[in-house]
């Protein structure tokens, strides 16, 4: 595999990892990943991974609102904007329609994507590919320490 977003990720992670952590890694959090791209899904986990993150991964709306109806509840969910099935707005208002409070990333690589509005308005932090990492892991912070307080 490989490719140019897969690439980048990858040169991050490992300048990253020669740095120390700004974050606490005693901070527990179970994040989840919802994208069709492999590449981005792994890129995703492995920064989750490098803090000590609980993550599970889905290639599909469908396998994750089926583990979410099954009692899985992640601290926080990184969707992917556009995605076969269901678009990451669509499974947001899915689990609004079923009650789940659980706070969402969206990740767009359009940034004047008509459906970022509907994201913004069902409450989503959304943030631009590919150079999201900082800023995931800080959003990420964000919300814990919201969920702590």
């Amino acid at each position: 595999r490989g490719g140019l977003v897969h690439d980048n990720w990858l040169i991050y992670f490992a300048e990253r990892t020669l740095c120390t952590s700004i974050f606490s890694s005693s901070m527990e959090l179970f994040v989840t990943i919802v994208d069709d791209d492999e590449d981005v899904r792994d890129a995703v986990a492995l920064l989750m991974r490098l803090y000590d993150w609980k993550v599970s991964e889905y290639d599909s709306s469908s396998a994750f609102l089926t583990d979410i109806m099954d009692g899985h509840h992640p601290d926080c969910v990184v969707i992917d904007l556009h995605m076969p099935e269901m678009n990451g707005v669509e499974i947001m208002e899915e689990l609004s329609c079923q009650k789940f409070e659980i706070p969402i990333i969206i990740l767009s690589v359009l940034p004047d994507d008509p459906l970022l509005n509907d994201a913004y308005e069902l409450g989503a932090v959304v943030l631009q590919k590919p150079n999201i990492a900082d800023e995931l892991i800080e959003t990420i912070h964000d919300i814990l320490q919201r969920k702590a307080n």
